[in-house]
């Protein structure tokens, strides 16, 4: 199958898309609405799927649809991120950072950032959050220039250095009205029955046998792909989750943060390319360095 999809084409499809009209979408495109049927019939055709139903009263998208806009968006997003840096540079703008977080991350940079911005006004900084996987994917392909990250996403990347940010204690968070929540202390094995909301991305069933390996039995398992989303089924009543001990602090006053007695072996860290040497990063790893009193490494020139 040949594709000679272009931004435009993709422009075209999240506008009827977004305003489920044909006629309002070629009007705000500037082209007929003959031309607008014209090449959403042949995206369609080039795809192999029905991407709109339509009759002559209503427009609406088919599950086909819905799947390709949020791909759509995340390429209009890239692209339009891609032509305003360059011409950030065309402008003489040089001093940019670009800085990549997972789910948990950003309570860890928060209180960075302030003081990082008064020494340093002139950097510009710009900050992308992924899922584990997807971090370490962007940092190799030079999309972001650092991360910061759990160490088991930074141990994918390849010829990286890495140094730890933090070795907080892990815990579960649940309902405050859950029973398990008035303990002080918890362990695995008191999750045997429990249902367990997890971001796990890699290896579900190794994930489940370590639980078991550590007497933990959950009853099942809530999927979701963000902290947020963890937070939304804590907070609903669906189960417990494992997290961080820096979250406690920013959790709503109706999720409890119970320490774990074995500590996850899981440290956060700032990963970043062997033979870096842009001196807008090396400001922000040796700020990052003062902070957590951790030291960098680089390799010889």
């Amino acid at each position: 199958m040949v594709i000679t999809m272009n931004i435009q084409k993709l422009t075209y499809f999240v506008s009827v898309a977004d305003n489920l009209s044909f006629t309002i979408a070629a009007n705000e495109c500037h082209i007929a609405q003959t031309a607008m049927s014209r090449q959403i019939a042949n995206m369609e055709k080039e795809l192999g799927v029905k991407l709109f139903e339509r009759d002559n009263r209503h427009v609406s998208l088919t599950n086909e649809g819905k799947e390709f806009y949020w791909y759509a968006m995340n390429m209009l997003e890239t692209y339009r991120e891609a032509v305003g840096r360059m011409d950030m540079i065309m402008h003489g703008d040089k001093y940019n950072l670009k800085i990549g977080i997972g789910p948990y991350e950003s309570l860890l940079l928060a209180p960075l950032l302030k003081d990082f911005q008064v020494r340093f006004p002139q950097i510009d900084l710009s900050c992308l959050q992924f899922n584990y996987e997807q971090l370490s994917r962007q940092l190799m392909s030079g999309t972001i220039d650092l991360m910061l990250c759990i160490d088991h996403c930074a141990d994918r990347a390849q010829n990286f250095h890495s140094f730890v940010i933090n070795r907080g204690h892990w815990g579960v968070i649940g309902p405050a009205e859950h029973p398990l929540s008035k303990q002080k202390e918890l362990s695995h094995h008191d999750l045997t029955g429990e249902t367990i909301i997890t971001m796990t991305e890699y290896n579900y069933d190794n994930y489940v046998r370590n639980l078991e390996a550590k007497g933990a039995f959950p009853k099942c398992f809530i999927r979701v792909n963000s902290y947020a989303a963890k937070l939304l089924f804590v907070q609903a009543g669906s189960g417990l989750a494992f997290a961080p001990g820096f979250v406690e602090q920013n959790l709503p006053k109706d999720i409890h943060f119970i320490r774990l007695k074995e500590n996850i072996d899981s440290n956060f860290v700032c990963a970043y390319p062997r033979r870096k040497r842009n001196k807008t990063f090396l400001n922000f790893v040796e700020f990052l360095e003062a902070q957590t009193g951790r030291t960098f490494e680089q390799d010889p020139m």
